[in-house]
């Protein structure tokens, strides 16, 4: 059973999520998580981690669309 990307954008109250997981966000982009391990790993995708968790920033995903910064 497939997710709604639209629908793991947003908190239950409808408010956006500050943060995604690395499978959340390959839902949300249409991209594989190998793929979504790899931008992480090049620089092209920031992400932030807490103890054993990797996340996300949503920034980061808006930043990454648009061809925002990147790392050199």
């Amino acid at each position: 059973m497939s997710q709604d990307p639209t629908k793991a954008a947003k908190f239950s109250g409808g408010e956006e999520r500050l943060a995604y997981r690395p499978t959340e966000a390959a839902s949300v982009l249409g991209l594989g998580r190998n793929r979504i391990f790899e931008l992480l790993r090049s620089g092209e995708l920031r992400s932030v981690k807490y103890g054993r968790t990797r996340l996300i920033p949503r920034t980061a995903i808006e930043e990454f669309l648009s061809g925002g910064p990147q790392a050199s």
